[in-house]
């Protein structure tokens, strides 16, 4: 749990709120128009995605690598894509939960599984320490 009293997961987590809200905002206003939970779900990933990037390069992940791999952040999203799009068809489409529901629970946990992840293998620190990157 040390991950959690580090500015790098503050950062991150105002960003990833910032994201979240405006997507999952975007998600119920899409599914209130009649499109399916699943194509609304894609559609938000593929536009958050280059945002997301951006905003965590600059602002979430700053003592990172210089040039982050790109090709490893697609890989790292596709599989939350993945995992959210899985969840949704199994917790919506078998078992019946609203989909609401299911969005709010997989963005929490989704958020999590992309932060360990961005941080070990995208955006990982460089080899300098630093001393103001926790409390």
């Amino acid at each position: 749990m040390n991950f959690i009293f580090n500015n790098t997961f503050i950062r991150y987590s105002l960003n990833g709120i910032f994201l979240n809200l405006l997507g999952f905002l975007t998600y119920l206003f899409l599914t209130s128009i009649n499109i399916d939970p699943k194509i609304a779900v894609s559609l938000i990933y593929m536009s958050f995605l280059i945002i997301g990037f951006f905003l965590h390069k600059k602002y979430s992940f700053i003592n990172s690598i210089k040039y982050p791999s790109i090709s490893k952040f697609l890989i790292v999203h596709i599989s939350a894509f993945l995992i959210n799009l899985i969840s949704i068809y199994f917790m919506v489409d078998i078992y019946g939960f609203k989909h609401q529901y299911v969005q709010v629970i997989m963005v929490i946990l989704v958020a999590i599984y992309l932060y360990l992840m961005l941080n070990k293998v995208v955006f990982r620190k460089n080899n300098k320490p630093n001393n103001n990157d926790s409390f």
